[in-house]
């Protein structure tokens, strides 16, 4: 395991890569921690999480995923390699009557498990490099990243409360179909065949899954196939070739470019620097 870690004032960030060889489960729960997790590799399969108080259901974890403080959640993962940003925000003792991380978080708590925002992520990326190669006023700078990262995801929630966040969406064993089907078909399930599967209309699907989940679900099936792609380019010798082709691109420069698109590198440079991957 390959662990990078730093502690600042009100923050401490971690940098990890490490190989699973088996299913786990478990509880989180802090009084005065926020946690934030954003995978660079992409979620195992059977990454699904709930936060019990609030919801029963488990539901698919994303690409972010945010645990604010006095929440508690419950969470499952398969195995593999998992390579991670850890963010630990200490918060205030008494917050209770907090507007954003109080009692109000409850009914948005869903959209925790996979916050979405190109700040977030630019922010989060951010502090891995610092993470990894800190240097002079590192810790100033770690600072106001962070603080510039809570504010950020203040007002993503703040958005959801004003009511941005989905009212009814997609059930979650339709959910749970997608994902199946899309993980494990060779090449890219179309939305008209996705909805077929799920007993809906096209237009039904789009907008159902877009209020549950909060990213379209045509970005959803790019993000599982880049995540397949991942798995494929750390744990094989394939060619890249190869591993297009298994993901169902026409050629290796589109599938070359769909993964610059969503990692910022290319599979070759992924292959070689996979930390580097946003």
């Amino acid at each position: 395991m390959a662990l990078n870690r730093f502690d600042a004032p009100t923050l401490t960030s971690v940098v990890s890569d490490w190989v699973r060889d088996h299913p786990v489960s478990g509880v989180w729960y802090s009084e005065n921690l926020h946690y934030l997790d954003f995978s660079l590799s992409g979620r195992p399969e059977g990454a699904w999480g709930r936060f019990p108080d609030t919801f029963s259901e488990m539901e698919r974890v994303g690409k972010i995923l945010f645990i604010p403080a006095r929440h508690r959640y419950n969470g499952q993962g398969g195995s593999g390699r998992q390579q991670s940003i850890n963010v630990f925000f200490r918060a205030p003792a008494q917050f209770d009557d907090d507007p954003i991380f109080g009692e109000e978080l409850e009914p948005v708590l869903r959209n925790c498990l996979h916050l979405q925002g190109s700040t977030v992520i630019d922010l989060m990326m951010r502090i891995g490099r610092e993470t990894r190669e800190p240097g002079i006023a590192s810790e100033m700078i770690l600072e106001g990243l962070g603080l510039t990262l809570l504010g950020e995801i203040t007002r993503l929630l703040h958005g959801f409360q004003s009511g941005r966040a989905h009212k009814g969406g997609l059930a979650t064993w339709r959910l749970k179909l997608i994902e199946e089907r899309v993980r494990n078909e060779g090449s890219q399930s179309t939305i008209t065949e996705l909805a077929i599967l799920c007993g809906l209309s096209r237009r039904h699907l789009i907008r159902a899954f877009r209020q549950q989940t909060g990213q379209t679900i045509g970005s959803f099936v790019q993000q599982i196939t880049i995540e397949r792609a991942q798995k494929l380019l750390a744990e094989t010798d394939d060619p890249i070739k190869i591993v297009a082709a298994k993901m169902g691109f026409s050629s290796s420069a589109a599938f070359a470019t769909a993964f610059r698109r969503s990692c910022g590198i290319s599979p070759r440079e992924f292959r070689t620097h996979p930390s580097a991957a946003a």
